[in-house]
């Protein structure tokens, strides 16, 4: 019975979080031979779907972050959902006028870590 009334006010909306936020370091190591940036607007995370409706994805920044040449810049960041529910995060890198999107674990898993690196190599 308990299962169902969740179940229901999960549908409904009204369900709480199942935990708030969660802080991450992500380190991005420049692989190139030139300066490239990070677009925060478009780099986000997105939680296991543990209540139905909750697994979209969340922006994490606002900003840009310029990683210089064969260099590395860490940013701290605050997803969404809580430390203990496992995330997929993507970003969004710029050099030389390509882009690419990096997936961090992967396109299709989700990770627990909260140090992330991401490597960028075009």
């Amino acid at each position: 019975m308990a299962a169902a009334i969740l179940v229901a006010t999960s549908i409904a909306g009204a369900a709480q979080p199942v935990a708030a936020g969660c802080g991450i370091n992500v380190t991005f190591v420049n692989r190139e031979n030139v300066t490239a940036k990070v677009d925060e607007r478009e780099s986000k995370s997105k939680a296991v779907a543990v209540v139905f409706g909750t697994n979209w994805w969340k922006k994490l920044g606002d900003g840009t972050i310029s990683v210089p040449a064969n260099g590395q810049k860490t940013r701290a960041y605050t997803t969404s959902f809580g430390c203990d529910i496992p995330k997929r995060y993507k970003f969004l890198v710029k050099s030389s006028g390509n882009s690419k999107t990096i997936y961090k674990p992967n396109e299709d898993g989700f990770t627990s870590k909260r140090n992330i690196t991401v490597t960028i190599d075009f």
